[in-house]
């Protein structure tokens, strides 16, 4: 069963499915999702749909600053661009993007040590 609320699964799912069989098939398989309320989540899913870009996504979690969400805002946005960058193989801003969530916007759970680890896979 999946949470059909949760942005996050449906994009581990894209990038399960571009891994496998490309950008392509996995926006045409994207998981639906109900409005997820956490800033900038909803963005991110436009994003990978192909219906937005990262600039945007970055725009949409700027605009929490000063909200208790600024952080967490910052944080996932970074960490999808970075995944988001890396299915599309553009590996410099893949490691910059996940670079910053694990570095400048971290987050202290199971999320934040997804981008540490990954930071330092890309790394080498």
């Amino acid at each position: 069963t999946v949470n059909g609320n949760d942005v996050e699964n449906a994009a581990w799912h894209f990038l399960c499915v571009a891994r496998m069989d490309g950008v392509a098939a996995a926006r045409a398989r994207l998981l639906p999702v109900a409005p997820d309320s956490r800033v900038p989540m909803m963005e991110v899913l436009e994003m990978f749909a192909g219906r937005s870009t990262p600039e945007q996504v970055l725009e949409v979690a700027s605009a929490a600053d000063g909200t208790a969400q600024s952080e967490s805002a910052l944080f996932y946005a970074y960490l999808y661009i970075g995944l988001y960058h890396e299915v599309l193989d553009r590996p410099a801003e893949a490691r910059a993007a996940i670079g910053v969530a694990a570095t400048e916007h971290t987050s202290p759970y199971y999320m934040g040590d997804v981008a540490r680890v990954h930071a330092a896979l890309l790394a080498e």
